[in-house]
């Protein structure tokens, strides 16, 4: 999913910006899902800002290769906060499957409705599992945050039902 265009150069890297935004995304968490603040302190260590060239879309994903690891581009920190709780969830579960694999499976692939391409199904589970904590989340802020209301229930209407339609 990422090309050597998305790393981000040494000369074009501002580490204030990404210090700022990855610590602002992080205070919104913690103001609205407090909950969650101990399962990211366990599977959060390793965070890798990359770039889009589409300013429209933002990048992120986790590796199941190095324990901890996520990867996200430069986004809002309202975006931030959401790409950080998805790709920690991404984390867990690939954790957890290395202890026990889900599925057994993997010939037949499936509608996902986060996607274009056909998923396995271990890849449907983790949308739905990804999804459905951004979920909780975004819930949290449509009834806390006046600000990011507007936002937030867009957003959530349309991943809470896309997550349930992966189960």
């Amino acid at each position: 999913a990422f090309g050597k265009k998305s790393i981000i150069s040494k000369k074009n890297y501002n580490n204030d910006f990404w210090k700022n935004n990855f610590f602002s995304a992080l205070k919104i968490i913690k103001r609205f899902f407090p909950d969650i603040l101990v399962v990211l302190n366990q599977n959060l260590d390793i965070f890798v800002p990359v770039t889009s060239n589409d300013k429209n879309n933002s990048l992120s994903s986790s590796r199941a290769d190095i324990d901890n690891l996520i990867i996200v581009s430069k986004v809002p920190e309202k975006e931030m906060s959401e790409a950080i709780i998805h790709e920690v969830s991404h984390v867990i579960l690939n954790k957890l499957n290395l202890i026990k694999p889900f599925v057994v499976n993997h010939d037949k692939v499936f509608y996902s409705p986060f996607r274009s391409d056909p998923r396995h199904a271990l890849g449907l589970l983790h949308a739905a599992y990804s999804f459905l904590n951004v979920s909780i989340f975004l819930n949290e802020l449509y009834f806390k945050e006046t600000r990011l209301k507007i936002w937030s229930k867009y957003k959530l209407s349309d991943y809470l039902f896309n997550a349930l339609f992966c189960v």
